[in-house]
């Protein structure tokens, strides 16, 4: 079986960017680190810890 040690970026495709980053930033303690457009945003839970990008559809 693999076993998994760290995760590094994690990427979520949503269809809510603002519900999303809400959710990510409110709820579970993300930080903005960039909004590339209106649809895809990057944030960090905080350093060393894994990145999350939302993707927008």
């Amino acid at each position: 079986m693999l076993k998994i040690n760290q995760i590094n970026h994690v990427a979520i495709i949503c269809s809510d960017i603002e519900k999303s980053k809400t959710f990510n930033t409110e709820i579970l303690g993300f930080k903005v680190q960039s909004v590339v457009d209106a649809q895809n945003t990057f944030a960090k839970a905080v350093e060393y810890q894994p990145d999350l990008i939302l993707l927008c559809v």
